[in-house]
């Protein structure tokens, strides 16, 4: 299990504008990066989400995010590789085959965890994910 500094650094290079949501194509571009074996885009607004009955978490994170430590690219490769196993695991799981080494993989997971369809993932929909994925429970993650 990753502890929950880890997850929260991690964001924070993933969220380099900490603008508190990260696209598709820039979770994808990012893990690509630092992933791997070896080492209409646009946000509904917050009256448009209470008329589609969609709520996301009241928490903000920005502050505790800002404040995450840092990584090096070593430690970045480290917890992006785990969490690409991870997920091609529970991708498997759910009778979803993705190639490990394929983009896809990441669609597949933002697909699954973007509840509000917005094809952004906020730290919320980023963090319940990585719950999900690596079994790591309410009481690490807080």
């Amino acid at each position: 299990a990753l502890p929950v500094q880890r997850i929260k650094a991690f964001w924070k290079k993933l969220d380099e504008n900490l603008s508190g949501d990260v696209t598709v194509a820039e979770f994808m571009v990012f893990m690509k990066r630092h992933g791997g074996p070896k080492c209409s885009m646009h946000r509904l607004t917050e009256y448009s989400k209470k008329k589609r009955g969609l709520v996301e978490e009241a928490h903000d994170y920005s502050e505790e995010i800002a404040n995450a430590p840092s990584f090096s690219n070593a430690e970045l490769c480290t917890v992006a590789t785990r969490l690409t196993m991870a997920i091609n695991s529970w991708l498997l799981s759910r009778g979803l085959r993705v190639d490990p080494h394929h983009p896809r993989l990441w669609g597949q997971l933002i697909e699954q965890v973007d509840t509000d369809k917005s094809t952004r993932l906020s730290f919320p929909e980023y963090l319940k994910a990585v719950r999900r994925v690596l079994g790591i429970g309410e009481d690490l993650v807080s």
